[in-house]
C-alpha cells in the first residue's frame, strides 16, 4: 500500500482513539521527514521532495534545522552557508 494512503487512515484513527492530534511528513529520509511535518502542523500532512528542499533550505536560518543548537549553529547564519564553509573549518 503507498505509504500517504496508509498515514491517511491511520492519522484519524489516532485521533479517534487515542485523543491526540497527528501531523505527518513524507520524504525520502528521516530528517527531510521531519521538516515536512512541521510545516504543516497541526493535523497536517506534508510531502518534501529532494527537489523542493534543494530549493527552500539554502534560504533558511541554520535554527530551522531540527536538533542543531545554539553551539553547533554558532557563526552560521543560514543553512546555505555552511555549505560555503572550507571542510576543514565544518
Amino acid at each position: 500500500m503507498i505509504p500517504a494512503k496508509v498515514l491517511a487512515r491511520f492519522c484519524p484513527e489516532v485521533e479517534r482513539d487515542i485523543r491526540i492530534t497527528v501531523s505527518v511528513g513524507l520524504s525520502c529520509n528521516k530528517f527531510l521527514a521531519k521538516i515536512a511535518s512541521d510545516m504543516d502542523k497541526p493535523r497536517g500532512s506534508r510531502r518534501l521532495d529532494q527537489d523542493e528542499a534543494r530549493a527552500m533550505l539554502p534560504k533558511k536560518p541554520v535554527g530551522f534545522i531540527f536538533a542543531w543548537g545554539r553551539r553547533r549553529r554558532s557563526g552560521y547564519r543560514s543553512v546555505a552557508s555552511h555549505h560555503r564553509r572550507p571542510a576543514a573549518r565544518r
